[in-house]
């Protein structure tokens, strides 16, 4: 019997358009979104050399033995399919032509060459003849899986019904009703604002939590995996599940099929307004994350093969899309609330991540959320990765310099000062993460300081601006530095233009100088702040910070060790069974095996 392996995918309206993500036609083929196919008429061709449709040799290749590969299509008319592979640095080959006469059951066609195969991206065109159709089709293989796999999909909710109500009916109707998958995949919503009603449930089994962010969230939903007994996998996901489901469904192929039982596998994340831009694919962490494969077009061929290329192995999934096994758990979550909690569970445990095109989901800029309290997540999850891995005082000073100073010579002055209270919460060792796991008295701490970094519809034209070159003279960058960037200068000698910023992590410093105020927008969505060149404020959040930085320095090697100590009691199971023992409550357990 043969096993579907991968479908071809079709571009929808569910999750916007982006024809070239999927298929790639001539201008005689007409796509007809809402009946899944191509007209193909005279002339017509369609290529699936696309980032969600086309085949992986080397990902199959390393982590799956399959004896054979059988392409089936289905359509209607008589077509000309011709079989290719796209590689790295080699000329483009075909590898095999046929013609088909298509139905709508399908017509298959065998991958004799498979077992040559060896790396590269395997794909295939349909050219037509008058009234032919294309209709779609999968890969397929006889080859026996190698284990059984139940997933369970774990997504987090704090007071965003909008997104997962839709999230919970769009994969009950399009994976958990379906036959095939009733006895392989189920959904876990972990309630943080216990606002979904029974009806609003659908297949999902939905648990009241308390809110402890996303590290208590997807915590409690593994933690429900493992005493429910039976799944092999879980998989946390983001709470629109802003992804195609056919990702979900090869996430349980390629396990099913994995010769190696620990791989993990890490969706991509491709940028919202731009779909077709590759974000991250896997991340390292060394001193802080570092995206992979980022900046990619997954619409060009040449950046498909370079994504597909494995030149650093991923240290980590983000929790947007991570699918990992779960008998390879040995440290739960930290405890951060948010922010780091997927970067140490990556690290702390060793799965074999692996990465795949076609596995994702889309997302917001992250430098559209910078602002003080995602500045001092960052900052305080840094300090603590890096006190478990020993990293040096040298290397860690560094970074947390660069969040401060890089947000105070930005004019961010709450997002600095932010840095600073995260050392001093730090600095209270780990007994702090235990007293404070859902941040009320830390959210309001951090919202207390004067914020002028709130993004706002704004319009430029209100504002009479100033438009800087990144680039400067010699002389100038000198006085620049010598006068901390025109704070040591008399205010006589500001300017009153508004310098316009893009919003970003932080800015061109050179471009505000001499300047009273800065317009950070993001241009997308017509949002945007001014801030101002403040003297009192910069010198006084700079004072704060060196107190604090000197304490730092002279605890650096007590609060590593006491933070190595400690980490793995706050990741073990019974840290966190002892926080949920009395939040056990559930409802629409339809889907519940």
């Amino acid at each position: 019997m043969k096993n579907i392996i991968q479908n071809i995918i079709w571009p929808s309206f569910d999750l916007g358009i982006q024809e070239e993500l999927y298929i790639r036609k001539n201008s005689y083929a007409k796509i007809h979104l809402n009946e899944k196919k191509v007209s193909l008429g005279d002339f017509g061709k369609v290529y699936l050399d696309t980032y969600f449709n086309a085949f992986q040799i080397n990902s199959w290749k390393k982590n799956a033995n399959l004896d054979d590969l059988t392409l089936t299509l289905k359509g209607k008319g008589k077509v000309m399919v011709t079989v290719s592979v796209h590689r790295l640095h080699v000329a483009h080959q075909t590898l095999a032509e046929a013609e088909l006469t298509l139905t709508p059951e399908g017509v298959e066609l065998d991958i004799d060459c498979w077992k040559e195969l060896t790396d590269g991206l395997l794909y295939f065109s349909v050219e037509g003849e008058c009234g032919s159709e294309f209709h779609g089709g999968f890969y397929s293989t006889n080859t026996p899986t190698q284990r059984d796999v139940k997933l369970g999909l774990v997504i987090t909710h704090f007071n965003r019904k909008p997104y997962v109500i839709p999230a919970i009916k769009r994969l009950s109707e399009n994976l958990l009703a379906k036959e095939a998958y009733q006895d392989k995949v189920s959904l876990t919503v972990i309630d943080n604002s216990q606002n979904i009603t029974t009806e609003e449930a659908g297949l999902a089994r939905v648990i009241k939590n308390p809110n402890l962010g996303g590290s208590g969230g997807f915590t409690r939903g593994l933690y429900e995996l493992i005493n429910t007994g039976g799944y092999t996998h879980c998989l946390f996901m983001d709470d629109d599940a802003s992804c195609e489901v056919e990702s979900i469904i090869r996430t349980i192929h390629i396990l099913e099929y994995a010769t190696n039982p620990d791989i993990a596998i890490a969706g991509a994340l491709l940028r919202e307004l731009e779909p077709y831009r590759l974000f991250e694919k896997g991340a390292k962490f060394s001193i802080g994350g570092h995206p992979l494969k980022s900046g990619l077009d997954m619409r060009s061929v040449h950046d498909l093969l370079l994504a597909d290329q494995t030149l650093e192995k991923a240290d980590y999934g983000a929790w947007w899309y991570f699918a990992f096994p779960i008998e390879k758990v040995e440290h739960l979550a930290f405890p951060f609330f948010v922010r780091g909690d997927d970067i140490m569970f990556g690290l702390m445990n060793e799965f074999e991540i692996e990465t795949y095109l076609g596995i994702s989901c889309w997302g917001d800029d992250f430098s559209l959320k910078d602002g003080p309290m995602p500045r001092y997540l960052d900052t305080r999850q840094n300090l603590v990765q890096n006190a478990r891995l020993s990293t040096s005082m040298t290397q860690q000073l560094k970074l947390i310099l660069k969040l401060f100073l890089g947000a105070l010579f930005s004019y961010n002055y709450a997002s600095a000062s932010s840095v600073t209270l995260a050392m001093k919460h730090y600095m209270k060792g780990p007994d702090f993460w235990r007293e404070n796991m859902d941040m009320a008295s830390i959210r309001a701490e951090v919202n207390s300081h004067p914020c002028q970094e709130k993004m706002q519809p704004i319009n430029p034209s209100d504002f009479d601006l100033a438009f800087i070159p990144i680039h400067e003279k010699k002389l100038t960058k000198l006085l620049r530095l010598l006068t901390l960037n025109g704070f040591l200068l008399p205010k006589r000698l500001i300017k009153r233009k508004t310098v316009f910023h893009e919003k970003g992590f932080k800015a061109w410093v050179r471009m505000l100088y001499r300047h009273e105020s800065v317009l950070y927008y993001y241009a997308p969505l017509e949002l945007g702040y001014v801030a101002h060149h403040n003297k009192a404020q910069f010198f006084s959040e700079l004072k704060q910070f060196i107190v604090t930085f000197t304490q730092l320095i002279k605890n650096y090697k007590s609060l590593q060790s006491a933070y190595q100590r400690e980490i793995p009691k706050l990741t073990s199971y019974q840290f966190w069974e002892n926080i949920y023992k009395d939040n056990s409550s559930t409802k629409g357990n339809k889907h519940d095996k």
